[in-house]
Protein backbone atom coordinates (compact mmCIF):
# COMPACT_ATOMS: atom_id res chain seq x y z
CA UNK A 1 0.00 0.00 0.00
CA UNK A 2 1.44 3.54 -0.57
CA UNK A 3 0.60 6.40 0.88
CA UNK A 4 0.28 10.21 -1.38
CA UNK A 5 2.89 12.61 0.82
CA UNK A 6 0.85 15.59 -1.34
CA UNK A 7 -2.51 14.37 0.24
CA UNK A 8 -1.23 13.42 3.63
CA UNK A 9 -0.95 15.94 6.41
CA UNK A 10 -0.88 16.10 10.67
CA UNK A 11 -2.90 17.45 13.00
CA UNK A 12 -3.15 18.18 16.79
CA UNK A 13 -6.11 18.18 18.09
CA UNK A 14 -6.08 20.36 21.88
CA UNK A 15 -7.91 22.80 23.40
CA UNK A 16 -4.87 24.69 24.56
CA UNK A 17 -3.86 27.74 22.78
CA UNK A 18 -0.18 27.83 23.00
CA UNK A 19 1.59 26.33 20.82
CA UNK A 20 4.53 24.03 22.87
CA UNK A 21 4.02 20.73 20.89
CA UNK A 22 5.26 21.01 16.96
CA UNK A 23 5.26 18.05 15.68
CA UNK A 24 7.93 17.37 12.96
CA UNK A 25 6.35 13.35 11.52
CA UNK A 26 7.84 12.24 8.49
CA UNK A 27 6.94 9.61 6.02
CA UNK A 28 8.96 8.25 3.02
CA UNK A 29 11.89 10.28 4.50
CA UNK A 30 9.64 13.89 3.93
CA UNK A 31 8.47 15.80 6.44
CA UNK A 32 4.36 16.07 6.62
CA UNK A 33 2.73 19.51 6.09
CA UNK A 34 1.10 20.77 9.72
CA UNK A 35 -2.57 21.98 8.85
CA UNK A 36 -4.92 23.46 11.30
CA UNK A 37 -7.89 22.92 9.47
CA UNK A 38 -8.80 19.96 7.98
CA UNK A 39 -11.98 18.79 5.35
CA UNK A 40 -12.30 15.22 5.78
CA UNK A 41 -15.86 13.77 4.58
CA UNK A 42 -17.01 16.84 4.11
CA UNK A 43 -16.89 18.16 7.46
CA UNK A 44 -14.54 20.51 8.74
CA UNK A 45 -12.28 19.51 11.66
CA UNK A 46 -10.35 22.32 13.40
CA UNK A 47 -7.51 21.89 15.89
CA UNK A 48 -9.94 22.55 19.01
CA UNK A 49 -12.51 20.57 17.82
CA UNK A 50 -15.35 23.88 17.76
CA UNK A 51 -16.44 23.45 14.02
CA UNK A 52 -16.70 26.93 13.48
CA UNK A 53 -15.25 26.85 9.81
CA UNK A 54 -17.90 23.60 9.41
CA UNK A 55 -20.79 25.89 10.81
CA UNK A 56 -19.81 28.95 8.82
CA UNK A 57 -19.89 26.94 5.71
CA UNK A 58 -23.33 25.45 6.37
CA UNK A 59 -24.89 29.00 6.75
CA UNK A 60 -23.20 30.20 3.29
CA UNK A 61 -24.49 26.93 1.64
CA UNK A 62 -28.23 26.75 3.74
CA UNK A 63 -28.56 30.88 2.64
CA UNK A 64 -28.09 30.68 -0.82
CA UNK A 65 -30.32 27.44 -1.37
CA UNK A 66 -32.61 29.21 1.03
CA UNK A 67 -32.85 32.40 -1.32
CA UNK A 68 -33.57 30.30 -4.02
CA UNK A 69 -36.68 28.90 -2.46
CA UNK A 70 -37.47 32.32 -1.21
CA UNK A 71 -37.46 33.27 -5.37
CA UNK A 72 -39.38 30.21 -6.06
CA UNK A 73 -42.03 30.94 -3.21
CA UNK A 74 -42.80 34.15 -5.17
CA UNK A 75 -46.86 33.89 -6.23
CA UNK A 76 -45.81 34.65 -9.75
CA UNK A 77 -44.51 30.93 -9.60
CA UNK A 78 -47.52 29.18 -8.65
CA UNK A 79 -45.98 26.69 -7.08
CA UNK A 80 -47.52 24.63 -4.17
CA UNK A 81 -46.78 24.80 -0.54
CA UNK A 82 -45.95 20.92 -0.87
CA UNK A 83 -43.73 21.21 -3.67
CA UNK A 84 -41.57 24.06 -2.08
CA UNK A 85 -41.69 21.90 1.47
CA UNK A 86 -40.16 19.14 -0.60
CA UNK A 87 -37.55 21.44 -1.60
CA UNK A 88 -36.58 22.93 1.36
CA UNK A 89 -36.06 19.40 2.13
CA UNK A 90 -33.89 18.20 -0.80
CA UNK A 91 -31.91 21.08 -0.56
CA UNK A 92 -31.43 22.43 2.75
CA UNK A 93 -32.75 19.71 4.84
CA UNK A 94 -30.00 16.95 3.38
CA UNK A 95 -27.10 18.83 4.00
CA UNK A 96 -28.37 19.59 7.95
CA UNK A 97 -29.01 16.16 8.04
CA UNK A 98 -25.78 14.91 6.85
CA UNK A 99 -23.96 17.40 9.49
CA UNK A 100 -25.87 16.45 11.93
CA UNK A 101 -23.45 14.40 13.91
CA UNK A 102 -21.33 17.08 15.15
CA UNK A 103 -23.86 19.17 16.00
CA UNK A 104 -23.63 17.80 19.83
CA UNK A 105 -20.13 18.77 19.73
CA UNK A 106 -20.88 22.63 19.02
CA UNK A 107 -20.10 25.29 21.97
CA UNK A 108 -22.74 27.05 23.63
CA UNK A 109 -21.33 30.24 21.46
CA UNK A 110 -21.49 28.18 18.35
CA UNK A 111 -25.26 27.10 19.16
CA UNK A 112 -26.26 30.50 19.70
CA UNK A 113 -24.15 31.78 17.49
CA UNK A 114 -26.08 29.65 14.86
CA UNK A 115 -29.46 28.75 16.01
CA UNK A 116 -31.40 30.77 13.49
CA UNK A 117 -29.44 27.85 10.82
CA UNK A 118 -30.78 25.21 12.66
CA UNK A 119 -34.30 26.65 13.52
CA UNK A 120 -34.91 26.70 9.28
CA UNK A 121 -36.04 22.67 10.22
CA UNK A 122 -39.36 24.73 11.30
CA UNK A 123 -39.78 25.83 7.74
CA UNK A 124 -43.30 27.43 6.38
CA UNK A 125 -43.14 28.71 2.83
CA UNK A 126 -45.70 30.67 3.00
CA UNK A 127 -43.62 33.16 6.14
CA UNK A 128 -40.78 33.72 3.48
Amino acid sequence: MNISIEKSCNMRFTKSTREELILDLKLYGDNLKRQDEIKFLCIRFDSRLTFSPLIDELKERCNSRLNLIKILSNKNWRLHHKTLGNLYKSLIGSILDYNFSCSNSLSDTNIKKNFKLFKTQQFDPFLI
